[in-house]
C-alpha cells in the first residue's frame, strides 16, 4: 500500500475552496470516517490526537482503555493478578503498572501473555465506541500496536506518526526514561519504517508543534476528501 505523506510546506490560512467543499459534502454524509493512529513510542501520537480533537474529531486512546480496565476490580486487573501474581497489584487492587512493565518488557513470553489477556478486551471496547453515534467529523483511535496485532482492517484509514530515532530517544529521555527502558520499549514494537509502509497516511513529526499543527490540518482535509470519493 502506498502511503500519503502529509507534507508541511503548505501553510494553511483561511479555508480553501476545496476545504469548504469537503466540509459541506461531509455534513451531508451518513457516516464519518474511522481512523486509527499508530507509531512508535515517542513519535507524537498523543499530540496529533489532541490536535485532531481540537479540530472536532472524537478521539479515544487505547492506553486509556487499558488504564480503565486496570482499575480496582477491573476485568484486566483481576486477570493480571491471577496470571502475574499479587505483587503486580496495588493495595486497592489496581494494577501496579511500573511493576508489571518491569516484568513484561524484560520477558518476551510475559509480554505475549499480557497481550493475549488484554488485547481482546481492548478491541471489544474500541468496537463498541466505534459503532456509537458520532458527534465529530471523525472517530479517531490512538493504537500503538495497530499493525502488530492486525487490527488495521477495523478502520477506514490508518495513520503512522514517524520521526527520526534520535528525536524519539531525546523525547523519551526528557520524560526521565533510561536508555535501557527506551531500548526495551522500542524492541517491543515494530520499527517506524515498517509501520509507515503499511499506513494510508504518514505524518513526519521531527519539527516543532506549529509544523505538526499544519500537518494535522492537512490530514483532516485529506481524510475527508478521500472519504467522499
Amino acid at each position: 500500500m502506498k502511503s500519503d505523506s502529509i507534507t508541511t510546506d503548505f501553510v494553511r490560512g483561511e479555508p480553501s475552496a476545496s476545504d469548504s467543499a469537503a466540509t459541506d459534502a461531509f455534513q451531508s454524509c451518513r457516516s464519518v470516517p474511522t481512523v486509527a493512529i499508530t507509531g512508535s513510542v515517542g513519535c507524537g501520537k498523543s499530540t496529533l490526537g489532541r490536535l485532531l480533537a481540537a479540530s472536532g474529531a472524537e478521539v479515544i486512546d487505547s492506553d486509556d482503555i487499558v488504564h480503565q480496565l486496570q482499575k480496582p476490580g477491573g476485568t484486566l486487573s483481576q486477570a493480571i493478578g491471577r496470571t502475574f501474581g499479587a505483587d503486580c497489584l496495588l493495595a486497592d487492587g489496581a494494577v501496579n503498572r511500573r511493576k508489571l512493565a518491569s516484568i513484561v518488557f524484560a520477558d518476551p513470553q510475559g509480554l505475549a501473555t499480557l497481550n493475549e489477556i488484554s488485547h481482546p478486551l481492548v478491541r471489544h471496547q474500541l468496537a463498541n465506541w466505534r459503532h456509537q453515534p458520532a458527534t465529530g467529523w471523525a472517530k479517531v483511535a490512538l493504537i500503538p500496536l495497530l499493525f502488530e496485532v492486525g487490527w488495521e482492517a477495523d478502520w477506514d484509514y490508518t495513520v503512522t506518526v514517524a520521526c527520526e530515532a534520535q528525536t524519539q530517544s531525546a523525547r523519551l529521555q526528557s520524560r526521565g526514561w533510561s536508555n535501557t527502558e527506551i531500548e526495551r520499549r522500542m524492541a517491543a514494537q515494530w520499527p517506524t519504517a515498517r509501520k509507515a509502509a503499511l499506513a494510508d497516511f504518514v505524518i513526519n513529526n521531527d519539527a516543532d508543534l506549529p509544523t505538526l499543527e499544519r500537518a494535522a490540518a492537512d490530514l483532516r482535509l485529506a481524510i475527508l476528501e478521500k472519504h467522499l470519493r
